[in-house]
Order: C-alpha cells, then structure tokens, then sequence
C-alpha cells in the first residue's frame, strides 16, 4: 500500500514538475517608417532560459552590414530622437 502511494505521488509530482516548464518569453517590435525613409519591418526577441534570440526581418536598408541598438522607447516622434528615451547597451 506505502509503495502504490508513493509511486502515485511520485508520478504525480513528476507530471507537475514536466508541465509546468516556462515557454519561452517572445516581444515583437514593429519598425514603421519615419519621414524621409523606407525602413520597416520587424525583430524579434525570443527569450529562452538565459538566453536572448534576436531575429530581424527588415526591408528598406541600403545593401551591406548594419548594426542597431535599443532605446527604452519605441517613440520617435521627435526629430532628434530624444522621444525614444535611452539606449539598453
């Protein structure tokens, strides 16, 4: 009897553990056009345990490398930018 419990419990609490792991955390930003230019597109960032994936899929960039960074805002109502608020580095 002590032994069909414990097995019950054992198997019930490996389901639990089993189910219950996190999926992972996705945030989309959408890239819209500002005055003057054709960039839009979207990125992707797909967060995984400790780990980040970022996936972007872009349109209207000249040909070559690009980099980018991220501000705090997705504003960029202002001509100089400041509307986005600080980089994340």
């Amino acid at each position: 009897m002590k032994t069909k419990f414990f097995l019950g419990a054992l198997t019930f609490f490996l389901g639990i553990c089993l189910t219950s792991a996190q999926e992972p955390t996705k945030a989309i930003a959408v890239l819209h056009p500002t005055a003057g230019n054709t960039v839009a597109g979207s990125v992707t960032f797909t967060k995984s345990g400790d780990e980040i994936k970022v996936v972007a899929d872009i349109t209207g960039l000249t040909p070559g490398k690009h980099g980018f960074h991220i501000h705090e805002f997705g504003d960029c109502a202002s001509s100089d930018g400041s509307s986005a608020g600080g980089h994340f580095n």
